[in-house]
């Protein structure tokens, strides 16, 4: 974070809440030749900046056109506030502005967490007016969305259904019929806690904010609109899926290892191996568990033992690979579904796993612990239930322990 406040007390308070709140280091310049200078020294490596205007060899918006000049992301921070001051701030592609004083502060750290997260988030932009479509990708890449566009609402419909994951449409096609099409498919697909959609039209148009909520927006602005409003309602519209999609990703997430839990297993392993066996894919499933986890809690204590588990959860997540869907299956246990791997590669695969788990070191109190798992494997070649699997992997599993653990067997 590039940090540009004439007072240095105001600086320096400013980029503890961002490192405390945020985790941002911040560098705090106070002239507009520093900021300058800053900025040519680490281009492009600044991920924000957030500048006052009135600093001592620049009293206008110079800053601003600076810092958006060399591309950052740009928020000021002002001590005063008039009509006149915030239609010159918003005459410029900043990310916003925020008050100087606590609430102000709170309001930056709530802007720069958003940053953070909006190039995670995919906004689709519809819209069959060229150039009010360059408008609002202007907008929108103002804040480090993913923006996708569409003209059509047909074209639309396609790219939400081939990436679900877009969590807003704004859209804006001048036919009317077509619009309201466009909000009712995309509202069978996705309820308002899945997918946010606002609709934006002429003030003029009689009765459309009415039609369009009715047809299933989750909101209407009416064009010409204020930027303000506009993000206002953006992120009104992004905050709602956005902490649905948290809630639910903490209801399948182990808490304590953050992998998968043994209910999101159940729940994606399924379809996934219907598809496997459609396509004549290669699957396994492996089941993993760790060696004497029982006396370590009782020579070392439980918080040792959760390290323990965190530990051979990264491990795991590391060796395995991104194509692997590891959970906390249950106590020391982790299950793990694998698509795409061939049954002779499941052995060395694993063993790259157990190995991972016993070359590491959990740190606990000054003492060294060392752990081994044991790893049962089944690939996937029989017509069979996910819990025919699960038993036999089980089974292997058994057989793993009984030769004394730290060690993997795979069957077919």
């Amino acid at each position: 974070m590039l940090i540009v406040e004439n007072s240095q007390a105001v600086g320096q308070m400013v980029a503890v809440y961002l490192a405390e709140r945020c985790g941002r280091k911040s560098q705090v310049v106070r002239t507009l030749a520093q900021a300058r200078a800053a900025l040519e020294a680490r281009e492009p490596g600044w991920f924000a900046a957030v500048v006052n205007l009135e600093l001592p060899d620049a009293a206008d918006e110079e800053i601003v056109a600076l810092t958006l000049a060399h591309g950052v992301p740009t928020v000021v921070l002002t001590g005063t506030f008039s009509e006149v001051k915030r239609r010159r701030i918003l005459r410029h592609d900043i990310v916003d502005y925020c008050l100087k004083g606590k609430t102000g502060i709170e309001a930056l750290v709530r802007v720069i967490d958003r940053l953070q997260k909006n190039p995670s988030l995919k906004v689709l932009l519809v819209d069959d007016d060229a150039a009010s479509r360059a408008h609002h990708m202007s907008l929108l890449q103002s804040q480090r969305f993913e923006v996708l566009q569409a003209a059509r609402g047909g074209a639309a419909l396609e790219l939400y259904r081939e990436q679900r994951e877009i969590a807003l449409v704004l859209l804006a096609l001048s036919n009317r019929a077509e619009a309201l099409g466009l909000v009712a498919e995309l509202r069978e697909l996705a309820t308002p806690d899945e997918l946010g959609i606002i609709a934006l039209s002429t003030a003029a148009a009689p009765h459309a904010a009415a039609e369009h909520l009715k047809a299933g927006a989750s909101d209407f602005l009416a064009k010409p609109f204020e930027k303000e409003e506009y993000f206002c309602r953006v992120y009104s519209c992004i905050d709602r899926v956005d902490s649905m999609r948290h809630i639910k990703q903490l209801a399948f997430t182990d808490g304590l290892t953050g992998v998968a839990n043994r209910l999101a297993f159940f729940r994606q392993v399924p379809p996934q191996l219907s598809e496997a066996r459609e396509g004549r894919t290669h699957a396994a499933v492996g089941l993993i568990s760790i060696d004497q986890l029982n006396a370590i809690n009782d020579r070392h204590g439980y918080r040792a033992g959760d390290q323990v588990l965190a530990s051979v959860a990264r491990c795991l997540l590391r060796s395995l690979g991104p194509d692997a869907l590891c959970a906390r299956f249950a106590g020391q246990q982790f299950s793990v579904f694998l698509r795409h791997a061939s049954p002779a590669a499941l052995t060395k695969l694993f063993e790259r796993a157990r190995s991972s788990v016993e070359r590491s070191t959990v740190s606990h109190e000054g003492q060294t612990l060392t752990v081994t798992v044991s790893c049962g494997v089944i690939a996937c070649e029989a017509d069979e239930s996910l819990d025919g699997y699960l038993n036999r992997a089980d089974a292997a599993l058994e057989e793993a322990e009984t030769a004394g653990g730290n060690c993997v067997v795979v069957r077919a």
